[in-house]
């Protein structure tokens, strides 16, 4: 069983995108009486001509003009009485962010992220890909200014199978927050294709586990996943998708289907929650 804090972590490195998850982040916290950690991840390049003196001057230039930048950042969450904390780390965001993310039992990372064209462009170094496949806790990508009581729908799509509790008992308290409606979305394609009488009695012993509230199930049918999904969220203005997703350790040897969650994200939903459905 996975335990969390009530911790909100907020990658920052000062982008519009950054700044806009922050925004987001600090209406959570007022509402979950969150503590929220600014994160910032220096990463200094290896100049082999740099002597060590040479090299500690530019570390600590670098570390008091990034931490002015985050104090400047923690004030609007200071001015509505959150507990904030800043945090730097040296190395790789990936690695320094999930290490962080593991160290402490963080409860919600919110994270800023530009619109990506193509895949390659989400996969190429970037540490969103590792944070969505290696994270233990969920992670909620901002990508659109939205006020927490605009979101009015949050489209989960899922397989009916087995997920675990921590998952959605952590998408239910956004949904709580945001008092937005939940619809599941079950995917019908050709290759799985059951009947609706039979998806029908098969969500009946989902909802018996997860216990959900304000919501509707859907069965929408498509040649693809990611296209029954893009199409229903896109049907309902939904200001939010959700998604379980597979640990990259978990790798299906199917690439298609494995890479149906980076496939949602690059079309640019507002927001995109995912939690990895792992034990």
């Amino acid at each position: 069983m996975r335990y969390t804090k009530n911790i909100i972590l907020v990658p920052v490195n000062f982008s519009e995108y950054a700044n806009r998850a922050l925004k987001t982040a600090i209406d959570i916290a007022v509402k979950w009486k969150s503590k929220l950690v600014l994160y910032h991840v220096i990463n200094i390049p290896d100049y082999s001509g740099l002597d060590e003196q040479a090299r500690s001057v530019f570390t600590e230039s670098v570390k008091e003009t990034v931490l002015q930048k985050m104090k400047d950042l923690s004030f609007n969450a200071f001015d509505q009485g959150i507990k904030i904390d800043i945090e730097m780390a040296y190395g790789q965001p990936g690695p320094e962010i999930l290490k962080y993310i593991k160290d402490e039992n963080v409860g919600l990372v919110v994270l800023g992220s530009k619109s990506y064209k193509k895949m390659d462009e989400m996969l190429g170094g970037s540490a969103m890909e590792r944070l969505l496949r290696y994270s233990m806790c969920p992670i909620l990508t901002v990508k659109k200014e939205v006020a927490l009581n605009d979101i009015k729908d949050i489209v989960y799509a899922t397989d009916l199978g087995y997920s675990q509790p921590f998952i959605l008992t952590e998408l239910k308290k956004l949904q709580e927050v945001f008092g937005a409606k939940l619809h599941v979305l079950k995917v019908n394609t050709k290759d799985n294709w059951k009947s609706d009488e039979e998806l029908e009695k098969q969500f009946v012993k989902f909802n018996q586990l997860h216990d959900l509230k304000n919501y509707e199930f859907k069965i929408s049918n498509s040649e693809t996943v990611e296209e029954g999904i893009l199409h229903y969220y896109k049907s309902v203005n939904a200001q939010m998708v959700a998604m379980p997703t597979h640990s990259l350790v978990d790798a299906s040897t199917d690439v298609r289907n494995y890479f149906i969650t980076e496939r949602i994200f690059l079309d640019n939903p507002s927001m995109f929650w995912s939690c990895i459905n792992a034990h």
